[in-house]
């Protein structure tokens, strides 16, 4: 995760330096539509293919929605029977687009929620202890809604092609966990540390957000 922030920190100083050149140039671009693909979704804690769409209301605003898929039919390493992943985010560009600064940095706001179905095995409780050789299988209904604000940097290149966007982000979230078909008298097993374990319940908690994605676009006439 550290590495990842840090060449995610590189990329925007990057994006940053290119938009300090020709800020002089007076010949707008307006953008209208981006359709972009984010990568390091598939590395994720819960790997998901997430796609996003970027609609440009004005030359320094924009409304961006996403929605990413995934499985463990898709990603055998995954223990997810079902990911998915909605996003929406408004976004405050800090001038408009031109055709010699073409690299714009952004605030944004984003409402995220993501539901999984996570496959988990529970043993058998015998005498406060677990019976490993006693198992069921059963499923977690994992649900997590956040609010952060985000800065980054989105590039749009000439005619559209590319389209590249940097970001790190932070908030708060809430989580809301089920048990689905889990038996009286079994309890899921605790057999080692697992970073991103989820278990039954609410909590709130803070979510830090970070990523890449790229694509084309489509500017106005």
């Amino acid at each position: 995760m550290v590495v990842k922030i840090s060449i995610l920190t590189l990329m925007l100083f990057t994006l940053g330096c290119l938009s300090a050149v020709a800020q002089a140039d007076t010949v707008l671009v307006k953008p209208l539509l981006a359709f972009k693909f984010a990568p390091l979704g598939v590395l994720a804690p819960d790997p998901n293919f997430q796609f996003q769409a970027e609609y440009f209301t004005t030359e320094k605003k924009s409304i961006e929605v996403g929605f990413g898929i995934g499985s463990n039919k898709r990603f055998k390493e995954s223990s997810n029977a079902a990911t998915r992943i909605y996003r929406i985010e408004h976004k405050w560009y800090f001038r408009p687009f031109t055709s010699k600064g073409r690299s714009v940095q952004y605030f944004a706001a984003e409402l995220m929620h993501k539901d999984i179905l996570i496959d988990k095995i529970a043993y058998k409780i015998s005498d406060d202890f677990l019976d490993t050789e006693d198992r069921v299988d059963f499923q977690l209904d994992a649900n997590f809604t956040a609010i952060r604000l985000k800065y980054g940097y989105t590039f749009f290149g000439e005619k559209g092609i590319p389209v590249f966007n940097a970001f790190i982000g932070a908030g708060l979230g809430l989580s809301n966990h089920r048990n689905l078909a889990l038996p009286t008298g079994y309890a899921e097993g605790d057999f080692g540390m697992d970073l991103f374990r989820r278990d039954e319940g609410s909590r709130i908690a803070l979510s830090a957000h970070a990523g890449i994605s790229f694509g084309f676009g489509v500017s106005r006439r």
